[in-house]
């Protein structure tokens, strides 16, 4: 909540509206047939109701990749660029380096 409160004001009170389920949150909207939807899509249906912010942050929400794969594969990537040998690199060149091996082994 505190995220939201920062993130935007109205946003906040859309929050609050949609946990007291009142208007524009009206009862139907949260039956079990609604739970069918894709929860992006049923933020996205409410669009025209809410505030930008709202519809910003929900998407953001819905849309957030929820595994650490990635960066990690990153960190592998930059301890086979920058090692002991090497520690003279700069963060710079680290990054150009890592972008172009990960760009060569994409296909591995």
């Amino acid at each position: 909540m505190k995220y939201v409160q920062e993130y935007d004001p109205n946003a906040m009170a859309d929050l609050l509206k949609y946990r007291a389920q009142t208007a524009p949150f009206h009862a139907y909207l949260f039956t079990p047939e609604s739970t069918i939807v894709k929860p992006v899509v049923w933020w996205m249906s409410q669009k025209r109701w809410l505030h930008e912010g709202t519809n910003q942050l929900a998407e953001q929400l819905c849309t957030a990749v929820a595994s650490s794969a990635g960066i990690e594969r990153l960190f592998s990537t930059f301890g086979l660029v920058l090692s002991r040998v090497r520690n003279r690199l700069g963060t710079e060149k680290a990054a150009k380096l890592v972008t172009i091996f990960r760009g060569l082994n994409q296909g591995q």
